[in-house]
């Protein structure tokens, strides 16, 4: 992990994990938000960095518009440059 991404710049994320469709099989999958966190190459252990599920509204509260939110993507699309 680079340490802008955790430490620098005070970016703070929410990874949220959710459904997608595959363009592979069509299929609908559940991407868990520790999943995400592999995917976007981001340490869910990081102070900056909270995951919650779609399925557990819970999870969601207490979040403003100040973190940047990450969640699954149809098109597959987890690059670093995206952040």
């Amino acid at each position: 992990m680079s340490k802008s991404r955790e430490e620098g710049v005070g970016v703070k994320f929410l990874v949220i994990g959710g459904y997608v469709v595959s363009p592979n099989d069509g299929e609908v999958h559940f991407i868990s938000a520790h999943k995400l966190c592999e995917l976007y190459r981001l340490d869910p252990r990081a102070p900056n960095v909270r995951l919650a599920d779609i399925r557990r509204p819970e999870t969601l509260l207490g979040y403003d518009d100040t973190w940047q939110v990450l969640m699954p993507q149809d098109s597959g699309g987890y690059l670093k440059a995206d952040l």
